[in-house]
Order: C-alpha cells, then sequence, then structure tokens
C-alpha cells in the first residue's frame, strides 16, 4: 500500500492531490489493484515549498524553509492534516483490504472538514516585538508579580544584541534552531566580533534563555532547542574581583567639597553604603521608606524591586543625616549619571590604587590594571555596605536579613567572606604587627 501527495498546478494556492494505490497478485501471479484512487483533498500550499515537503517525506533532513513554512509558519495546518490523511488510509488498510472512492472520500471529508485551529509559531525575533510591545504588563515566570524596569531593560539589552546577531548573520532564528551550533556561533560573535567581556556573554545568553521560557508559556507546543535547557547554556562568568571601599576612602570620598547635582550623586551613592541595597532600591527612598519605631529610631522599610522581598534596615547616623538634606524624599538620578559623577568624585579624593582585573575578552583570558576610582560604580555601594558589616562582626544571617540575600552561600562570595576571614586570622600573629 502506497500513499502519496502530489501537486500538479503552481501558485501560492496549488491545490494537493492524494493517491493510493494497493495492489496483491492473484492465483496467476498478474498483480490486481486493490485500491488505485487519485483525489484532491481540498487542501493547498505554496507550490515554492512543495519540493522542501517531498525532501522530508524522502528522509531528507528539515530545510530552514520547511521549518519556517510546514512547521512554524503557513503550511503547519495543512502539514498536520495531511498527516491525519496518511494515517487514517493506513488504519483502514489494517482491517480492510481495498479501498473505494467512496472511501477515500469519506476520510478526507472527516478531516479537511475539522477545523482544528493550529496556532502560528513565531519565530525568535517575531516573538521578541511582540514580548516587548506589552512588556510592562507582563508577569514573571517564577512570581506572580509585574517584571520590573530593570528586567525588562536586561532582556531588552540581551534582544538586542540577538537581532545584531541575526543581521550580520543574515539569518532568521527559530526556536528550535537555538541549538550547539548557533550557541558556538553567537558566542564566537559577541566575544570576538563586539569584544564583550565574559560575564556580559554570559548575562546575554542568561536573557535569551528566559525569554525562551516566555515564549514556551505564550505558545503551548513551541519547540525549543533542547540545548536551550542545558545548563550549559548560560556560557561560565568570570570571577572579577569587585572592589568595595574601605571606611578611610568613604571619609576621604566624603570629604569632597561639591554642590549641586554632584553632591546629589554622592549622596544617593553614600545611602546605598549605609543601607547595602541595590541601586534600584537605595535611588528610589521616599518619605514613605522612612519609619521611627517604638524607641523613638529611624529605619528604612521597603520592597525591593529585584525581589520583591520586604527588608528593614535600621538608620546609622550617618544615613539620617543625609536623609534630613532631603525633607521631600532623596532625589532621583539615573544611575549611569550616578556612576559618571561617583568616578569624577572618586578621581578627586584620591582614591586612586592599582586594581587588577581578571576578564574574557576575544576568548582569550586578559589581566588589567586600573586605578581603583574607575572601578567604582552603583553597584560598589551594597557591596561595600555587606562587607563593613561583615567586618564589624555581624551574624551573616542578620546581614542576610538587611541585604536581602536569600543563600547563605552566595553572600558568603559576593562579600569574599572567606578571604576576609584568612586576612583577620593573619593579623592575630606578632609577625604581621
Amino acid at each position: 500500500m502506497a500513499t502519496n501527495f502530489l501537486i500538479k498546478n503552481e501558485g501560492e494556492n496549488a491545490p494537493i492531490f492524494v493517491r493510493v494505490q494497493k495492489t496483491h497478485r492473484n492465483e496467476n501471479g498478474i498483480r490486481v489493484f486493490d485500491a488505485n484512487i487519485l483525489k484532491s483533498t481540498g487542501l493547498s500550499c505554496n507550490s515554492i515549498y512543495w519540493k522542501d515537503f517531498l525532501s522530508v517525506r524522502d528522509g531528507g533532513k528539515k530545510s530552514l524553509n520547511y521549518r519556517n513554512y510546514w512547521v512554524n509558519g503557513e503550511g503547519a495546518e495543512t502539514l498536520y492534516k495531511l498527516h491525519e490523511i496518511e494515517n487514517e488510509i493506513a488504519s483502514h488498510f489494517d482491517t480492510q483490504t481495498t479501498m473505494d472512492a467512496g472511501k477515500l472520500n469519506e476520510i478526507l471529508t472527516t478531516i479537511v472538514g475539522e477545523k482544528k485551529k493550529v496556532v502560528k509559531m513565531p519565530s525568535v525575533s517575531e516573538y521578541i516585538a511582540e514580548f516587548f510591545a506589552n512588556a510592562e504588563n507582563r508577569i514573571g515566570i517564577a512570581s506572580d508579580k509585574i517584571l520590573s524596569k530593570n528586567t525588562i531593560n536586561a532582556m531588552k539589552t540581551a534582544c538586542a544584541r540577538f537581532l545584531d546577531f541575526e543581521k550580520a548573520s543574515r539569518r532568521h532564528y527559530q526556536f528550535i534552531e537555538l541549538d550547539e551550533d548557533f550557541k558556538a556561533e553567537f558566542r564566537h560573535y559577541l566575544e570576538v566580533t563586539k569584544e564583550f567581556r565574559a560575564n556580559n556573554v554570559s548575562k546575554i545568553f542568561g536573557e535569551l534563555r528566559t525569554l525562551c521560557n516566555y515564549a514556551e508559556r505564550d505558545y503551548k507546543g513551541l519547540k525549543v532547542s533542547p540545548c536551550v535547557k542545558d545548563g550549559n547554556f548560560k556560557t561560565k562568568r568570570v570571577d572579577v574581583d569587585a572592589i568595595y571601599l574601605t571606611a578611610g576612602e568613604v571619609e576621604k570620598f566624603k570629604a569632597v567639597p561639591l554642590s549641586g547635582t554632584d553632591e546629589i550623586a554622592r549622596d544617593i551613592f553614600l545611602v546605598g553604603i549605609y543601607t547595602a541595597q541595590r541601586v534600584s532600591d537605595y535611588n528610589h527612598i521616599g518619605t514613605d521608606n522612612i519609619k521611627t519605631g517604638e524607641n523613638g529610631k529611624k529605619y528604612i522599610s521597603l520592597k525591593q524591586q529585584k525581589t520583591g522581598k520586604k527588608v528593614l534596615i535600621p538608620c546609622k547616623s550617618e544615613l539620617c543625616e543625609i536623609l534630613e538634606k532631603y525633607p521631600e524624599g532623596l532625589p532621583f538620578l539615573w544611575p549611569q549619571h550616578i556612576n559618571e559623577r561617583i568616578k569624577k568624585i572618586g578621581a578627586l579624593a584620591g582614591i586612586d590604587s592599582p586594581v587588577e582585573v581578571v576578564s574574557i575578552k576575544g576568548g582569550k583570558k586578559v589581566v588589567e590594571t586600573f586605578p581603583k576610582y574607575k572601578l567604582i560604580h552603583t553597584h560598589t555601594a551594597r557591596r561595600t555596605g555587606a562587607t563593613w558589616m561583615y567586618l564589624a562582626g555581624m551574624d551573616i544571617y542578620d546581614i542576610m536579613k538587611a541585604t536581602g540575600h536569600g543563600s547563605y552561600d552566595v553572600l558568603k562570595k559576593y562579600i569574599k567572606a572567606d578571604e576576609l576571614d584568612a586576612l583577620k586570622t593573619l593579623e592575630k600573629y606578632d609577625y604581621f604587627k
């Protein structure tokens, strides 16, 4: 028994026919037809993609055209119905030896007459456009909260790099094509062509994986490459020796005479140190975040934008002094403007001890040395505050309550607690006095 499909005309709506043939040999050895029917299926397709269809039926590989048209495009519903027709014909011959035109017409009417809706699956770039069209109203994958602006911006940056890569490579990727070959080519593009650092590359791959998770949630049945689910899809990060400022350096930082926006930027940064929060949280502290406890002491109460955790931070005297300067709440500055100014202030303060930074550029390990002020940025405040708490003898679990860290091990690594403990242990010995 053989079931074949064919088209007789060309065009965007070429009719598809089915031919059913089944033979047997009679007692005289002559081949006799049990079925020999050619009939229109009632379906049609764009004839440009018919060769791709036939190639896959003959055991060939699924070409990009095949995936774009027959799997994720206009031909998806037609492909589904052709498979159904073929399966029903095969099922018929499981119990019957012959088939007439009437039976074939019954099968075609049943299948082609069904209005089974097949959702067109988007390509990666199509889904990116769809995702960001209403990103502000989307609910997170791991929570029931609306996505924060910072999360959206991080995903938008990563997707922009992916779209740049698509343009450079003249490809239009489907989710199923985000395989090992794609990973190698995209990584080479980021590390060698664009000279991105390893941690930036890792972050881009991580955000791309998150996008795939959203696409799977939005489109049931969407085929995403297993490579994306692999724990190695997100490339390895490099342990960059992020800095913190010593108490002496902060005093020098505070001593620089400033006014206007420069002074505001410094105050916002210092609030970050005294609260040990992320810039997305310490840059938004308003009067409603400042509370007074039963003992008369002030504290900060805020809900962290990234995690949704509520944290309470007692106000140091230095923090109270800054907050009292702004009775209507701490002013807001864009993080990039804060970064520009605190680096300049760090230079004026003479915070210029050399710091060695190890990174990956173009796939190669690179060691560079910078004056410390060039490495100061908004996140330095959080690391500085958390490190000071640890050096002051605070229990690490209590530090977690203030910083909002959910993991003991992550916080220890974050503040490099093992290194600090080793230093304190060695300093006890007379040899180092």
